[in-house]
């Protein structure tokens, strides 16, 4: 789901933690590819207080803040056609998988995050 208002672009995923032929447990989007590089470990760290978040769950981004956003993710460096952002309020960055550019014409300098439960 895609909504915009006054300029603000939310996007709303629903994100399922699935088992691959690796039997890691990388969040993947809707049978694209997952995320990866430590993106990875920061979703299974804002997801953590969400009851059943292995069931999935719920994140809405923006390029903009938002009410409600949790998490604030800075651009660091383009690598391989994806992106690489920090968090500081995780203290670590991960890889964004080139995905990213189907929501977005290029990578934004920062990207607000809300996670939450299904529903």
């Amino acid at each position: 789901m895609i909504s915009d208002s006054k300029n603000v672009r939310l996007i709303a995923l629903s994100v399922s933690k699935q088992k691959s032929t690796n039997e890691s447990k990388a969040p993947q989007v809707a049978g694209q590819e997952p995320f990866v590089a430590g993106a990875d470990t920061m979703i299974d760290r804002v997801v953590a207080d969400i009851p059943d978040a292995e069931r999935g769950f719920t994140m809405i981004f923006s390029a903009m803040p938002f009410p409600g956003y949790q998490y604030q993710l800075d651009w660091r460096r383009e690598e391989g056609g994806g992106n690489w952002n920090y968090s500081a309020a995780l203290g670590t960055e991960g890889r964004l998988c080139p995905a990213l550019l189907r929501y977005f014409s290029e990578a934004p300098k920062q990207i607000y995050l809300q996670t939450k439960a299904r529903g």
